[in-house]
């Protein structure tokens, strides 16, 4: 008797317990959208979701400048950031400096964006369609 109820009691405790990130809290886990964060490029702060990444650099969907619901699909060359932080991951899958990430951090944040295999020609023409544009916006507001 004594013995179920330690087992009991220690089931119980380790079923309680949760430390750190699970899939039911981690936003890419959980729906089709890439991860938020802020970059900084060029000297300008954008904030928005991780669509894509490229041998030249990001490509992140972003509010036009005045707020509102309408996007901007922007691409921005590794060599303009200057900075970056995206939410729910550690600081170390950043970008910094004007570089490309090392392979693990390039790695990671691909894994974590809206197309983590990459985006073809005809989808991104879709989506610059659906967003009214005709090419990416890139740095300027």
């Amino acid at each position: 008797m004594k013995r179920t109820f330690i087992t009991f009691l220690l089931a119980s405790a380790a079923a309680g317990c949760s430390y750190g990130m699970t899939a039911a809290k981690f936003r890419p886990a959980t729906d089709p959208h890439g991860v938020m964060g802020t970059v900084t490029a060029a000297g300008v702060a954008f904030y928005g979701e991780l669509i894509a990444l490229q041998e030249s650099g990001l490509i992140i969907m972003t509010s036009r400048a005045g707020g509102g619901e309408e996007r901007v699909l922007r691409l921005l060359p590794y060599s303009s950031i200057s900075s970056s932080r995206f939410e729910q991951l550690a600081s170390r899958f950043s970008i910094r400096e004007g570089s490309a990430p090392p392979g693990e951090v390039l790695e990671h944040l691909q894994l974590v964006s809206r197309f983590p295999q990459g985006i073809s020609a005809p989808v991104l023409a879709e989506l610059l369609k659906a967003n009214r544009q005709t090419g990416l916006a890139g740095v300027q507001r």
